[in-house]
Order: structure tokens, then C-alpha cells, then sequence
């Protein structure tokens, strides 16, 4: 009988983290009045990864952009649709727009130039 009232005591003072699915001290869990044994289901570890994991997927200012991304964005602010803050790359992709836009014009003037004239 004495082992099954200390296995009884050592559950009541320990618990298993749904997260990490480790046991652990009943201290290492949050509390919550809402629970049966006042104590959240996942550790204080899991739930703080938890949280900064939601607070990352839902905060704009962390989502991983493509460079095709980021390009649209510049241009955008160059157009006047929003601001940024990393204007050396707003006008590094301003000048590569130029550079990209002078070499299709010498492109279409060359094409030009060998088409016959209609005169």
C-alpha cells in the first residue's frame, strides 16, 4: 500500500508536458484555475515557445520574404504605396530598375535599326 501513496504523492507533484511530452515538477507548469489540478497542460518552456512561435507567424514583420518579394515592396514604395525604413535598398533597386530599363531601350533601338524603313 505504501507504494501506490507515494506513486499517488509523486503524480500530484509531477505532471506530463502535452508539448515536449517530458514529466515534469508540477512547479514547471503555468497555473490554471480553469484546470482540474490548477496547473496549465503544457510546461512553462513549451508555452513560452508556443507563444513566440504565434507571435512570429502572425507578426508581418517577421515573415521571410523572397527577393522577388522584397523587389515588389521597394518598387511599391518608390510608386508611393508605403514607407520603408531601408532606403539604401529602396534606391539599389531603383538604380538596378534604371540599369534594367537602359539596356531594353538599346535592345529595342539596335532592333530598330535593322528593321527597314517604310518610307
Amino acid at each position: 500500500m505504501e507504494k501506490a501513496e507515494r506513486d499517488n504523492r509523486e503524480m500530484k507533484n509531477s505532471k506530463r508536458c502535452i508539448g515536449c511530452q517530458e514529466t515534469k515538477p508540477i512547479e514547471e507548469f503555468p497555473r490554471n484555475p480553469q484546470t482540474r489540478d490548477k496547473h496549465a497542460g503544457r510546461c512553462k518552456k513549451c508555452t513560452s515557445a508556443k507563444a513566440r512561435e504565434r507571435y512570429n507567424r502572425g507578426n508581418p514583420k517577421n515573415k521571410v520574404f523572397s527577393e522577388d518579394e522584397k523587389t515588389i515592396f521597394h518598387l511599391g514604395v518608390l510608386k508611393g504605396e508605403g514607407r520603408c525604413n531601408d532606403l539604401e535598398k529602396t534606391i539599389n533597386i531603383l538604380q538596378a530598375t534604371i540599369k534594367a530599363l537602359v539596356v531594353i531601350l538599346k535592345d529595342a533601338d539596335k532592333r530598330d535599326a535593322n528593321l527597314p524603313s517604310i518610307e
